[in-house]
């Protein structure tokens, strides 16, 4: 039987999960296990806001592009087809779950999502904090404009690496990867702590959704972690 989820296995004690191609998100909360209706989710908008979500579901129509939980058993997720998703957990077992398009990553939603995850978690403790990074579009295949490149740049403050110039006056690609890391680490967080699920979700479209190669007919993908008691 096909994998259908992604996950970093040395990562006892947290648990989260990435899905691949056409798992429902029913069966994404049983791996978790958690209920069927038990991912707490919000409405994204490539924006900077961050929800605190707890036992009950989040208001319908919330817009957020971050949720955090410190609620033991609740299990906070995002979708995404091409941007960058991240899950965090803290030393006292509460987690986030972060959507970072390029438009969120220059809002600052990975500073919000980890500075709200401080502060239900009660946790200062941030180099000690884990992140896992999953699957997304590559700098392989991320093409934009020099002015979005230049934008994205001047947000991680680390141009080189992050823009990647092209021969023949072609538009340069950004390495969302080393930005969010830039991010990262100016929260605190240890760069031993920080776990990539490896694919670029545009080059390999046998496990993934990507808006870019397949456009309005693309699928999405969730990331999920569920929040444990210390």
């Amino acid at each position: 039987m096909a994998a259908e989820f992604l996950d970093a296995p040395e990562l006892s004690g947290f648990r989260h999960a990435f899905s691949l191609r056409d798992v429902p998100a029913a069966r994404l909360a049983a791996h978790l296990g958690v209920a069927a209706n038990g991912l707490r989710e919000a409405k994204q908008v490539h924006g900077a806001a961050v929800v605190t979500a707890r036992l009950e579901p989040v208001p319908e129509g919330t817009e957020a592009d971050a949720l955090v939980t410190a609620v033991a058993g609740v299990a906070v997720a995002i979708k995404v087809a091409d941007c960058v998703p991240l899950v965090a957990r803290s030393d006292t077992g509460a987690v986030a779950a972060i959507h970072a398009g390029w438009r969120g990553f220059v809002a600052g939603v990975i500073p919000n999502a980890l500075a709200e995850l401080g502060r239900v978690s009660g946790s200062d403790r941030v180099a000690t904090w884990t992140v896992v990074i999953g699957p997304h579009i590559g700098s392989c295949c991320f093409e934009v404009g020099a002015d979005v490149a230049e934008t994205i740049a001047a947000a991680s403050d680390h141009r080189d690496g992050v823009v990647v110039p092209q021969a023949g006056g072609k538009n340069p690609h950004v390495d969302l990867d080393l930005a969010v890391r830039v991010h990262l680490a100016r929260a605190g967080i240890a760069a031993e702590n920080v776990t990539r699920l490896e694919g670029c979700t545009r080059c390999d479209a046998e496990r993934f959704h990507s808006y870019r190669r397949d456009g309005a007919n693309a699928g999405r993908h969730r990331i999920a972690a569920v929040a444990s008691a210390r």
